[in-house]
Order: C-alpha cells, then structure tokens, then sequence
C-alpha cells in the first residue's frame, strides 16, 4: 500500500471525532479503490457509547501535503462548483421544521433552504440600506433633530 494513502493523519481523525461528538475510535481500515483518493472504513465511539460506522474519503494524492492540497487548483476544478449539490447537516428540530414547511408551500425541502438563505440575504442588504440611509440624514439633519428633542 503507498504510503500517502496510509492511516489517515492524525488532525483528520481528530476532526471526524468532533464531529460525531467525541470519543474514540476502533481500527481503522482501508478500503479498496479510490485513485487519487482514499476511502477509510471507521467505527467511532460517541460520549455516551454509541457507535458510529463511517467512510472516510479523503484527496490521497502522491507527493501531496495538507497545504498544496489546499492551494491546488486541481483538487477541486471550477465545473465541480457550478455542478454539484452540496449536503445540509440537520438536527431534529430542523428536520420538523423542513418537512412542515415543504408540506405546507408544496415546494422541496431543498427549495424552502434555498428562499430561507435568499431571504436572509436580502434582508441582510436592506438593513445596509438602512443604516447607510439613517447615516446621512443624521448628517444632514441631526443639528435640527437635536433642537426639536430640546423643544
């Protein structure tokens, strides 16, 4: 087996244990295929014992260190970004809310994330619109907005 598509390193696993919320992992194992990939199989232990059973897939490619990774603009090409979906993590309360929502407005639980952030955005630049428009018209009349408060 090369060597770069060894043990993942370390900062990795670390990583996946954050996100299953700590505790430890069983043997890691190599699965087969993957090119300039490697695919892991991995059995981590959360906090309260549970266990989770996970694929790793991760950018093996020869010659490659975590910094050129990131800086290659070949890791992952432009057409990748214009094409591809992109994964949503959820919780419980998010989940009810999706489904209620997408029930409800007979619209795609992806189409009720993508008006919520839209909307988001929008509102986002009005209120920058606001502030902007209340920053000049103090300065154009917050002399006599002063003397009125007096009065």
């Amino acid at each position: 087996m090369p060597s770069w598509r060894g043990v993942p390193p370390e900062t990795t696993l670390n990583w996946v244990t954050t996100a299953v919320g700590g505790g430890r992992f069983l043997p890691v194992s190599l699965l087969r295929g993957g090119g300039w990939h490697a695919n892991h199989a991995l059995t981590v232990t959360d906090r309260s014992g549970g266990m989770h059973h996970l694929v790793l897939r991760r950018w093996a490619r020869p010659g490659w260190t975590s910094a050129a990774c990131l800086a290659s603009p070949e890791l992952v090409p432009e057409w990748y970004h214009r094409i591809m979906a992109m994964t949503v993590r959820t919780d419980p309360e998010m989940e009810k809310a999706l489904t209620a929502l997408a029930q409800s407005e007979g619209a795609s639980r992806q189409e009720i994330i993508r008006r919520a952030v839209l909307d988001r955005y929008e509102r986002h630049g009005h209120r920058a619109q606001v502030e902007a428009s209340s920053d000049r018209m103090l300065k154009r009349w917050g002399d006599v907005l002063e003397r009125l408060g007096r009065a």
